[in-house]
């Protein structure tokens, strides 16, 4: 079962994140708004792996007229990532500050999610560098395996592998 997670609005500011719950490679709209117009903010995405350990990403920005950042409209001035990117705050994620080195985000259970926390501070910071609060917070899921779908290990000698069947009756034309 899914579950449904809302922004925390603080200080003015809400992030929406929209879907909240998706598949890995389904693009997510973030949106930033209630802020002052021409405001310098940084957006920053973190999610803790299988295994315990911490990616993250982060993003500077400038909000429009209406005190609002969109990332799939606004591009990121600097940070994790350049330009434009409904995704940079997910491909762009790195280990963060004080994890093992050369770990990868690996994912070993595709029958749970990611819940990635999305935070907006005010400003161009570098979140892990400071002690700041965020403006606001929000989670979201990302997920590796659609609803329904069954998952069937296959052991036969030496050859490992995983079917994953969509629900229905098919047929299933691959992509």
């Amino acid at each position: 079962m899914r579950t449904r997670l809302f922004p925390l609005k603080m200080a003015g500011c809400v992030i929406s994140v929209k879907p909240v719950s998706s598949l890995i490679d389904d693009k997510v709209r973030i949106i930033a708004s209630g802020l002052q117009p021409k405001q310098n903010i940084t957006l920053e995405a973190r999610l803790v792996g299988d295994k315990g350990e911490t990616f993250e990403s982060h993003a500077h920005f400038i909000t429009d007229k209406d005190g609002e950042v969109d990332i799939c409209r606004d591009s990121s001035l600097g940070g994790s990532y350049r330009g434009v990117s409904a995704m940079g705050l997910l491909w762009s994620m790195k280990p963060a500050p004080g994890q093992r080195k050369g770990i990868r985000l690996m994912k070993s259970d595709v029958a749970k999610p990611y819940n990635i926390v999305l935070n907006c501070f005010d400003d161009h910071v570098t979140p892990n560098k400071s002690s700041l609060q965020p403006l606001s917070r929000v989670s979201f899921q990302k997920w590796h395996m659609a609803e329904g779908v069954k998952r069937i290990p296959v052991r036969e000698g030496r050859i490992r592998g995983t079917l994953f069947i969509p629900p229905g009756d098919g047929p299933f034309p691959g992509k």
